[in-house]
């Protein structure tokens, strides 16, 4: 994760600005922060460019018996413009949104949504929430960064991102003022890249740049020379890891081959077979996106109780001997095998 390559960029790609197609035009970044925030947050946006194409929306941790100065100090280091969130206010790209001191934010398409805490209740994560809905609404076109801050709000927001095939980043601890949240969210396993504040920017842009390339094919169409390379893939996977892929879905390897590939800056499948070969963490990640478990059927023990109970007895009864029965769900690189 943490050698993750931050390109420089293509500076016509980045004064053009990307192009998505379908319902979400660009895409939305949630930055969470708590104690140390500002600090963090000053790192990423110096070196965020003003017409990146996304929306920024922090959500941090703030005293509601005081206000707010986080507008006023980022604007001493961004040209980008900065909004404090109004209810009903709509998202747009090239801007930075700030919620309120004592609000919890959602976003419904592109609206946002305030409201304050319902007393008494139980306790809601303000990033945690924010999150949830961004990764509802906004799919595979969204992101979260999580820097500094004590506690855990993100990690729950981080895997619902990650589970509509969203990115996810998190702040080097060991830079973090306080190092718990993106520690929190790091120990998930769900964590795209750690990187340096003032770096996160950068690899959130260049991942988005290329997934406009990957948008303007039709879905599940995939590049002939990437559908080419997938078995040297498997093969280096296999001799790198012990782990097999063969008998896995060809769908959600390629999706997921892309999406590695985009978060390497890398276009061509040549070249991500030689980034494979040589540098020793890849393989390893790669596994993980492919491994990545947030279908909730496997987190529901009494579901899968029952199909083991009920079901498995069954078929490994009618298999032949030594016969392997896959037992997986529909899109989701998960699985149990059993053996006759």
């Amino acid at each position: 994760m943490t050698g993750l390559p931050v390109p420089a960029g293509n500076k016509k790609a980045a004064e053009a600005g990307p192009q998505y197609s379908g319902e979400a035009q660009f895409p939305v970044i949630g930055i969470g922060a708590s104690a140390g925030g500002l600090e963090a947050l000053n790192a990423f946006f110096a070196a965020a460019a003003p017409n990146s194409g996304m929306a920024f929306v922090v959500v941090q941790h703030l005293d509601p018996t005081h206000e707010s100065l986080m507008a006023q100090l980022l604007r001493k280091r961004t040209t980008i413009g900065i909004n404090l969130i109004t209810d009903g206010m709509t998202v747009a790209p090239d801007q930075i949104y700030l919620i309120p001191p004592g609000s919890f934010l959602t976003i419904e398409s592109r609206i946002f949504r305030l409201r304050e805490p319902a007393e008494g209740g139980r306790v809601t994560l303000p990033f945690d929430l924010f999150l949830r809905s961004l990764a509802e609404t906004w799919g595979d076109c969204c992101g979260c960064v999580i820097l500094s801050g004590s506690g855990s709000d993100g990690t729950l927001g981080a895997r619902a991102v990650k589970q509509q095939g969203g990115l996810v980043v998190a702040q080097t601890p060991e830079e973090a003022t306080f190092d718990a949240m993106p520690r929190s969210v790091i120990a998930t396993g769900l964590v795209d890249a750690v990187l340096p504040a003032k770096l996160i920017h950068g690899l959130v842009s260049a991942y988005f740049r290329q997934k406009t390339i990957r948008n303007r094919r039709p879905a599940e169409v995939f590049d002939p020379a990437l559908g080419a390379a997938l078995g040297e893939v498997i093969n280096i996977l296999r001799d790198k890891t012990g782990q097999d892929f063969h008998l896995y879905k060809t769908a959600t390897l390629l999706r997921r081959l892309d999406r590695r590939m985009a978060l390497n800056n890398c276009n061509d499948p040549s070249a991500y077979l030689d980034l494979l070969r040589t540098r020793e963490e890849e393989p390893a990640a790669l596994v993980a996106d492919l491994l990545i478990n947030v279908t909730s059927f496997f987190r529901d023990p009494p579901s899968f109780d029952w199909l083991s109970e009920k079901i498995i007895p069954g078929l490994l009864v009618r298999a032949e001997d030594k016969q392997t029965i896959r037992v997986g769900w529909p899109d989701a690189a998960v699985e149990k095998r059993f053996t006759a």
